[in-house]
């Protein structure tokens, strides 16, 4: 019975053991991905600070060249009378 008993407690140290190292793998894992993920939120935030500047620059040249056109049309009727 004694063996049984030592056999038992040697396979739930065993289990013990494989499970520990496997935490601690997925703990190393989590640790990865929490990085990666800060990094592509770090990304996103800088894609969408650059998209809002080009938004900016972009709708300052169409009100830029709106402008100009207007002048043109209006240039030109004006030398049509």
């Amino acid at each position: 019975m004694s063996n049984r008993v030592d056999e038992f407690v040697f396979q739930a140290q065993r289990l013990l053991s494989q499970q520990a190292g496997r935490l601690i793998n997925v703990e190393g894992q989590t640790d990865r991905f929490e990085a990666v993920i800060k990094k592509l939120d770090r990304n996103y935030e800088e894609q969408k600070a650059s998209l809002n500047e080009y938004r900016k620059t972009t709708n300052a040249t169409l009100e830029r060249i709106d402008r100009i056109l207007d002048y043109l049309v209006k240039g030109s009727a004006d030398s049509e009378n």
